[in-house]
C-alpha cells in the first residue's frame, strides 16, 4: 500500500503543500514516532493516514486549526494546544527532547514577531533526537538571527527538496547523509 493512498496530494498546485513529497519520503524511510509542529490541510491528514503502530503528536497554537482535526484523535494520534508565544512554544518543544522521533515536521506559524520565530529553536533542538526534520517554508525567514543562533546554521546548504515553485522544504538530519536522496513525484 502506498503511504499517500487516499490522500489528495496538492503539492503541484498549492504553495502551502510543497512539503508533501519530502514528508512522504521521510515516512517511507522512518518507522518511528512523528511530531508535527503546526497542523494543516497538507500535512495532518497525510501523517494520520500513514501511521500504523507508531505514534504522532500534533501541536498548534491556533485552536480553530486544532478543532478542524480533533476528530482524528485516537490512541496513536494526540493533539495539543500551546499558547502562541515564543516562550510557550520553546517550552513545549523542550518537553519533546527526551523522546526519540522518526520525523519532526516543523511548520508552526506562531511567532511573537518574525525575528523571534521558534522554528529555528525547534530545528536546533529536535534534530538531535530525530531521524529527519522536515522544515517547511524554510526560505521565508532569511533574516532571522538572534544572539543565540542563526537560522542558516541549521538549514543545509544543498538545494531544498523538492525543487519547485513555492516555499522551500528542507530535510535535515544529523543521523543520515542526505546529499544523494531522490524525492520523486507522487501521483
Amino acid at each position: 500500500m502506498k503511504i499517500h493512498q487516499d490522500i489528495n496530494l496538492t503539492y503541484k498546485t498549492d504553495p502551502y503543500a510543497t512539503h508533501q513529497p519530502a514528508l512522504i519520503w521521510a515516512l517511507e524511510n522512518s518507522n518511528k514516532n512523528i511530531l508535527e509542529l503546526g497542523v494543516g490541510d497538507s500535512s495532518t491528514l497525510l501523517l494520520h493516514k500513514s501511521i500504523k503502530n507508531n505514534k504522532i503528536i500534533s501541536v498548534d497554537d491556533n485552536q480553530e486549526w486544532l478543532d478542524k482535526y480533533l476528530h482524528l484523535e485516537n490512541k496513536n494520534h494526540k493533539f495539543f494546544y500551546v499558547n502562541p508565544t515564543l516562550l510557550d512554544w520553546n517550552n513545549k518543544i523542550d518537553e519533546f527532547l527526551n523522546l526519540e522521533w522518526g520525523i519532526v515536521f516543523v511548520d508552526h506559524a506562531s511567532q511573537e514577531h518574525i525575528w523571534r520565530s521558534s522554528r529555528p529553536y525547534a530545528i536546533k533542538k529536535l534534530v538531535e533526537c530525530s531521524d529527519f526534520v522536515i522544515a517547511h517554508d524554510a526560505d521565508l525567514f532569511p533574516e532571522i538571527k538572534t544572539n543565540e543562533y542563526n537560522w542558516f546554521e541549521y538549514i543545509p546548504t544543498q538545494k531544498p527538496v523538492p525543487d519547485r515553485n513555492g516555499p522551500s522544504t528542507y530535510i535535515i538530519s544529523k543521523k543520515y547523509d542526505l546529499n544523494n536522496i531522490k524525492i520523486k513525484d507522487y501521483e
